[in-house]
C-alpha cells in the first residue's frame, strides 16, 4: 500500500492518526458539520487517541463515554447524554471507515450500541400561530419576507437557503446542493449540505409567487438577474451573514409576542411536522428535509401538534362512547 498509493494504513496506526487522515479525506460534509467533528475528535484524542486501532475494544469505547459524561461542556455543566451520543457517532463513523478499508475486523463502537438520549420535544407553532406569523411577515422587507416564507414552505435549513443561487431555481423544482455557514477560525464557508446529498424540492404555486416577488426585487435593486448570483443578498448585492437572519427573526418574534422558545429552525420544524400531520409519508418528508433516513425524523419530529392529538382523542372517545 505504501509503495502503490503513498501511504500505509494498518491496525498499528493509532486512532488519532487514522482519524486525522479520515478528516482530510472528507469532501461531502457541510463545513460546519466537519468543523464540529474536528472539535469533538480533539477531545476524544485525549482519551483514546494513542491507542492502536487493533487494540480498541467495546469496553474501551464504554470507558470513553463514561469519561466524557464527567467532562464539562461550553456552559460549564457536564455533557448531556445527547451530546455524548454525538461523540459516539463521530467515533463510530471513523471506525466504520477503518472497517470498510479492512483495517479492523469490526467496529467496537457499534458493539455497545448508540447511547440512549432523551430528546426535548420541540415547541411547534400551532396553525393559528403560523398564519399570524406569515400575516405579520407581509410587512417585512422583501429579503426577510421571502427568506422566512420559503423556509416555512420548504423546510430548508438556514445555511441551505443562504447558499441558493438563481441557477438552482428551475421551473418545477429547487435544487438544494450547497450550504453556507460561519466556521470558527475559518470564516464564512460554502460546502455540501449537511448529509452531503443534493435534493430536489418541488415548487408549488405559492412558492413560485414568492420567488417571482424576490426576482422582481433583484431586478429593481441589482438591475439584472445573474444565474450564479445568490438569491438572498442586500440591496448592494452583498451576501448577509447567515446569523443576520437569526438575529432579525429573534427581534421579530419578541416584537410580536411569539414564544421565547421559538427560534430560526422552528419554521423548519413546523414545515416538517405539518407535512407529517397531513399524511405525507415519512420517507418523502425525510427526502424533502434532507435527512438520510427516517430514523432522525421519527425521534425528532413525529409528535403531532396538540390539535391533532385532541382530534385523535375525540374521535376515539366518539367511537367508544357515541353521544
Amino acid at each position: 500500500k505504501e509503495f502503490k498509493y503513498g501511504y500505509a494504513e494498518d491496525g498499528e496506526k493509532t486512532f488519532e492518526a487514522y482519524a486525522r487522515g479520515w478528516l482530510e479525506r472528507q469532501t461531502h460534509y457541510a463545513p460546519s458539520t466537519l468543523a464540529g467533528y474536528r472539535q469533538m475528535l480533539e477531545r476524544v484524542y485525549g482519551e483514546i487517541g494513542q491507542i492502536r486501532l487493533k487494540e480498541l475494544r467495546p469496553i474501551t469505547i464504554e470507558y470513553l463515554l463514561e469519561r466524557l459524561r464527567k467532562q464539562p461542556g461550553p456552559s460549564g455543566r457536564q455533557l448531556g447524554e445527547a451530546t455524548v451520543q454525538k461523540y459516539w457517532g463521530v467515533v463510530s463513523v471513523v471506525l466504520n471507515d477503518a472497517k470498510r478499508n479492512q483495517i479492523i475486523a469490526y467496529n467496537p463502537a457499534q458493539c455497545i450500541g448508540k447511547p440512549e438520549a432523551k430528546y426535548r420535544e420541540q415547541k411547534i407553532p400551532t396553525d393559528k400561530e403560523a398564519k399570524r406569523f406569515l400575516g405579520l411577515l407581509e410587512q417585512a422587507p422583501v429579503l426577510y419576507r421571502s427568506y422566512f416564507t420559503l423556509m416555512m414552505l420548504t423546510g430548508m435549513r438556514r445555511g441551505e437557503l443562504c447558499a441558493l443561487r438563481w441557477k438552482d431555481i428551475r421551473r418545477e423544482c429547487i435544487v438544494v446542493s450547497r450550504s453556507r455557514g460561519r466556521v470558527r477560525g475559518a470564516g464564512l464557508l460554502e460546502g455540501p449540505t449537511k448529509n452531503g446529498k443534493p435534493r430536489l424540492i418541488a415548487v408549488s404555486r405559492t412558492m413560485s409567487g414568492v420567488l417571482d416577488a424576490l426576482r422582481q426585487w433583484h431586478l429593481e435593486t441589482q438591475g439584472e438577474i445573474i444565474e450564479d448570483a445568490l438569491l438572498f443578498v442586500n440591496e448592494n448585492g452583498s451576501a448577509p451573514d447567515p446569523a443576520t437572519f437569526t438575529h432579525w427573526l429573534r427581534r421579530f418574534y419578541d416584537r410580536n409576542g411569539f414564544s421565547r422558545e421559538f427560534h430560526v429552525h422552528t419554521l423548519r420544524h413546523y414545515a416538517i411536522t405539518t407535512m407529517l400531520a397531513e399524511g405525507i409519508s415519512k420517507q418523502t418528508v425525510a427526502e424533502i428535509a434532507g435527512h438520510a433516513s427516517t430514523d432522525f425524523l421519527e425521534r425528532t419530529y413525529c409528535h403531532p401538534q396538540m390539535e391533532s392529538r385532541m382530534l385523535a382523542a375525540e374521535r376515539l372517545s366518539n367511537v367508544l362512547f357515541p353521544s
